[in-house]
């Protein structure tokens, strides 16, 4: 059953058949250690910095990662005899960071700072994202289309005919957000020499607490983005938990800046991501992606939580983000 993983391992002089299913790869006990070994669809070249920034990271004392384990040869990564690409690291048992704990929420905002701090590396242009403009311009044209998809459909479900009732808003926001983006956004953040990295999916999924010590994990997505990009991703996910209290907002704010201050530009950068319905796109874009005759359930989940928080997400956006 797991013949392929088997074969990978033993290119680490890994041999073992004791394999666990979990966080969409494979965990696995051995003598140095927990290991964690997934396929990876990446460039291999981009692996070579990540080992770098997590070296950094750990050499500073900041936190553990889950670095990036090199093979017999010396690989970074290793392929299975169908070609799949696979990449091992090390794992670590510990509890995830908890949303409505406000110890966990600073030592996980202090920690991002703190890594912030060393994350740098030497430019790279294909390492660089679309501008936050450029992406909220392509969501709102995909929202655009989902909404004359809809309109043409004539027998709708329960949950079609709910979000068809709110696309209009959905667009009036995204395109609300998007104007306040402009002239301001609309230029990629362009560095050149040693440049500021973002860790590219910095949540409390990504921080492990074990004891005294801090992991970090799921380094693959790193870019050069604004690093106020992460500390919009992590804030995000625990304003969302939180019902969108601005409470919170300035406490991780402050929490972040007693470590690394933000410049002005990543200021306007984080508030102009927190502007953005992020949760009505990525409902829309889901709906898009899958087959239409698919169970209602868990779309009305998302479609109800939304509406249940839209009220507070709205009083936040109109308190805490101020127009530029």
């Amino acid at each position: 059953m797991y013949q392929y993983e088997l074969e990978v391992l033993e290119k680490y002089g890994i041999h073992t058949d004791n394999l666990v299913r979990g966080r969409g790869a494979w965990i696995c006990e051995t003598e140095g250690g927990l290991c964690i070994l997934q396929e990876y669809p990446g460039s291999v070249q981009k692996l070579i910095w990540q080992k770098l920034l997590q070296e950094k990271i750990e050499d500073a004392g900041y936190a553990l990662t889950d670095m990036l384990l090199p093979n017999l040869e010396g690989e970074l990564y290793s392929r299975d005899r169908a070609g799949t690409v696979y990449i091992l690291r090390n794992w670590y048992r510990g509890r995830e960071c908890d949303t409505h704990a406000a110890a966990d929420i600073r030592r996980g905002t202090q920690t991002l700072a703190r890594i912030h701090s060393v994350m740098s590396i030497p430019f790279q242009e294909q390492y660089t994202p679309p501008s936050l403009y450029e992406e909220c311009m392509r969501h709102n044209r995909e929202m655009k289309r989902t909404a004359v998809f809809l309109k043409k459909r004539r027998k709708k479900n329960e949950f079609e005919e709910l979000l068809s009732g709110c696309m209009e808003e959905f667009i009036r926001q995204g395109e609300y957000a998007v104007e306040k983006m402009q002239g301001i956004c609309e230029r990629q953040f362009v560095s050149q020499g040693e440049t500021s990295v973002c860790h590219g999916d910095y949540t409390h999924h990504s921080v492990l607490f074990s004891g005294t010590q801090t992991i970090v994990t799921g380094f693959q997505k790193w870019n050069f983005e604004r690093q106020s990009a992460d500390l919009y991703r992590y804030m995000r996910k625990i304003l969302e938990k939180n019902d969108w209290n601005d409470q919170i907002f300035v406490q991780i704010l402050d929490w972040y800046q007693e470590i690394r201050q933000l410049d002005s530009e990543e200021k306007m950068d984080l508030l102009l991501r927190l502007s953005y319905p992020w949760k009505n796109w990525k409902l829309v874009n889901y709906y898009m992606q899958n087959p239409k005759n698919m169970p209602l359930k868990k779309n009305m989940e998302k479609m109800l939580k939304i509406l249940r928080q839209e009220k507070n997400w709205l009083e936040f956006v109109q308190k805490v983000v101020r127009t530029p």
